[in-house]
């Protein structure tokens, strides 16, 4: 809910005399009294969460942005990422993916962010918040906000969230996310249903990357609405792609035994559609989807589309090991042995990580190429290496 001053309510009402004249008078007005809203002084001691957000350009290597793993895998200074590699970023202070705003629902939470870009102005849109009370903070350029300012300008985004697990992104031009511009949002709830089947969380954030998206993610390929370059070209786990190699080791999502998990999926995807994740020796039991808390199920595999978000909870109760876990764009798996008619042959559908045991040393072995494309998937260690079947559908 916003108090607004009542010079802010007679400028409104001024607008809105003249805004009986056509549509496109009631979209300016919805703006102007965004504007307005928006730039009501505020008591920054009312914040109960405060994150301050520092937005810059960076040249990573798109296979794992952030993620210093040291050794052959450390993070490289921009002259050493190979080439190919190299992409132009724009980052939340210096992380890929950006920054967990986690909090309690309910509680007022204030984001200041600074665009120190070079060039280009940001909108931030909170993907699954609701807005209530703060319609003005939901982030979409030309409907409830200006761009912030290249080169110094400032906004703080404040509201109220919902309880649930969501996302942001840039809302100023579609590419600014694939460059770097998103990451999750973990709003505990007050009352959880499910609190007594797990004791800790993790966040799984799931996104398709890209070298140059600005090129490969334009609609103008050979089918129209089809990207430049290729239907997939690499998957992150948590910022980070891999293959097994000393240089680009596989992700991992390091569990204790004896304990269950809050597993928060998030379908952070710019152009892939869908991945079906599937987690092997481990039934997945899904206790929410986008947010909401649903009854409890038990399942072997799930669809995570993109935008979407699944909690599901998964008990670390086999024998320490490395177990496979697939993420699977079944669309583009024909794509692996041959081109489609305006669509480009892929390297691979399917993206790797594993649910490792604190304290199991052992890495897997790479995956295999297939002859006629594609990969086989890698082999689990310890307990992965032979995982017992799971339930559920």
């Amino acid at each position: 809910f916003f108090v607004v001053p009542p010079s802010a309510r007679s400028q409104a009402r001024v607008l809105m005399a003249g805004a009986m004249v056509s549509s496109g008078w009631r979209l300016r007005l919805c703006l102007s009294w965004c504007a307005l809203v928006a730039a009501v002084p505020f008591d920054e001691s009312e914040c109960e969460k405060t994150y301050e957000w520092d937005v810059r350009d960076w040249v990573v290597d798109y296979l794992r942005p952030t993620v210093d793993l040291g050794g052959k895998a450390a993070r490289a200074a921009p002259y050493d990422i190979p080439i190919e590699n190299k992409k132009a970023a724009m980052l939340i202070n210096n992380m890929y993916p950006g920054p967990t705003l986690e909090a309690t629902e309910g509680e007022l939470v204030c984001v200041k962010v600074t665009n120190n870009l070079l060039s280009e102005a940001i909108a931030i849109h909170w993907h699954g918040l609701h807005m209530r009370g703060y319609p003005s903070m939901d982030g979409v350029y030309g409907v409830t906000q200006a761009g912030i300012p290249a080169q110094g300008g400032t906004f703080t985004y404040r509201f109220r969230p919902n309880a649930g697990s969501h996302w942001y992104h840039a809302h100023m031009q579609a590419n600014q996310a694939d460059r770097g511009l998103k990451g999750p949002i973990v709003i505990h709830s007050k009352e959880d249903p499910h609190a007594h089947m797990y004791q800790e969380e993790r966040v799984v954030a799931l996104s398709d990357e890209w070298p140059n998206p600005d090129v490969c993610l334009r609609d103008e390929g050979a089918q129209p609405g089809n990207p430049v370059c290729k239907e997939i070209e690499k998957t992150s786990w948590n910022g980070q792609w891999g293959d097994g190699s000393v240089e680009y080791p596989w992700p991992k999502i390091t569990v204790q035994q004896g304990k269950c998990y809050r597993l928060r999926f998030i379908g952070m995807m710019g152009q892939a559609q869908n991945y079906l994740i599937e987690m092997a020796g481990h039934n997945m039991t899904l206790i929410a989807v986008d947010g909401k808390d649903v009854q409890p199920i038990m399942l072997s595999k799930f669809n995570l589309h993109a935008g979407e978000r699944h909690d599901v909870v998964v008990c670390a109760d086999q024998r320490p090991g490395n177990y496979l876990i697939s993420a699977e764009y079944d669309l583009a798996c024909f794509l692996e042995k041959a081109p489609a008619p305006s669509m480009p042959r892929v390297d691979s559908c399917r993206f790797w990580a594993f649910l490792n045991y604190d304290g199991h040393a052992d890495e897997p072995g790479r995956a295999t190429r297939k002859v006629l494309g594609g990969y086989t998937p890698p082999r689990g260690t310890g307990g992965g290496a032979k995982p017992s079947p799971v339930a559920g559908p």
